[in-house]
């Protein structure tokens, strides 16, 4: 009976190892950007330009007129994108970053000038301030961004 008791508590021991070391894999897995693009927004006329793409190191811009968007509009998408669970780890008022899990981030920029800088006060260079730039970043490593 004994015997019993232990294979049984080894035995489930084993599967909620089993279980939580597949959930981690699950959660490093990448999102498709043509999904994000598609599931947030595909309404908006999104263009996408991929940028890297390695295996486990990718990156890409979505680029949407300003006109397309409004940023109320974007509210909307955001509310939407934090059910979903992704998590906003820096907003102001032109630009937020949110992440999903360690490995995945949407960098948001609504461009007013040129040259436009982060919390840190790093600059960020974008040509074209007619358009939202949304950046799409994987690392299988993780993001330094996305870690508390």
């Amino acid at each position: 009976m004994k015997i019993k008791i232990i294979s049984m508590s080894i035995i489930s021991c084993c599967i909620v190892a089993c279980t939580n070391v597949a959930e981690t894999e699950k959660k490093s897995e990448m999102i498709n950007f043509n999904e994000i693009s598609n599931t947030y927004f595909k309404s908006y006329a999104p263009v996408f330009e991929p940028s890297i793409n390695r295996i486990g190191n990718k990156s890409g811009t979505i680029l949407i007129k300003k006109k397309n968007l409004s940023k109320k509009e974007m509210n909307t998408v955001t509310d939407k994108m934090k059910t979903d669970g992704w998590v906003e780890f820096e907003h102001s008022t032109n630009y937020a970053l949110y992440c999903l899990n360690k490995y995945q981030l949407i960098g948001i920029l609504y461009p007013n000038n040129l040259i436009e800088r982060n919390k840190n006060g790093e600059e960020i260079i974008y040509e074209d301030i007619n358009s939202w730039n949304i950046g799409l970043y994987y690392n299988q490593n993780g993001i330094n961004s996305c870690i508390k």
